[in-house]
């Protein structure tokens, strides 16, 4: 494996109809990973649970499913608001050592330790890479795979309702008064 990912772009391309996730490492290399949909949908299931998982601030809030989906809307607001804008990683314009060839990603392994998930994606040979998570990090990832499910107009049925934009007094299927 490579060493520290410095910044990572994730986008949908049509022609190819899968996410390419560009990858830019401490060194200034760039390594660029295609994911199936087959293999998104099973991993944004598995993240969506760690995330579901974590405690939330506030104590009881799991026992009461509206307040959980509140808090966990605000939770990711919050992520998705201390997101710096920045351009994408592109390969272009590198010399070729400092390209590595494109890898189709076939599994990935993850791994909970303290406040840390390890994501380590997988060729069919051999472990492509390992980034680590926190929390805040990987629900800004999971804001912009939704928004590239939207834009690849990708059934998503398993997208909790705290994740998709909208007023969450009415999705949580409350009385608004005025």
């Amino acid at each position: 494996m490579t060493g520290t990912v410095q910044r990572f772009t994730t986008e949908y391309i049509a022609n190819e109809d899968r996410m390419l996730m560009s990858l830019e490492f401490q060194d200034g290399s760039v390594q660029m990973l295609w994911l199936t949909r087959r293999l998104l949908d099973r991993l944004i299931l598995r993240l969506l649970q760690y995330v579901d998982d974590a405690s939330l601030p506030g104590g009881g809030a799991k026992d009461d499913p509206v307040k959980a989906n509140v808090q966990q809307r605000f939770n990711q607001q919050a992520a998705t608001a201390s997101m710096r804008h920045q351009k994408p990683v592109r390969s272009t314009g590198l010399a070729q050592k400092e390209a590595k060839p494109p890898a189709l990603v076939s599994h990935v392994n993850l791994r909970r330790h303290d406040r840390v998930l390890d994501v380590e994606f997988r060729s069919i040979e051999t472990a492509l890479l390992r980034m680590p998570f926190r929390k805040g990090e990987l629900r800004q990832w999971l804001g912009v795979l939704y928004n590239n499910y939207q834009r690849a107009e990708w059934n998503g049925a398993f997208w909790p309702d705290w994740i998709k934009p909208g007023d969450a007094a009415t999705e949580a299927n409350t009385r608004l008064v005025n």
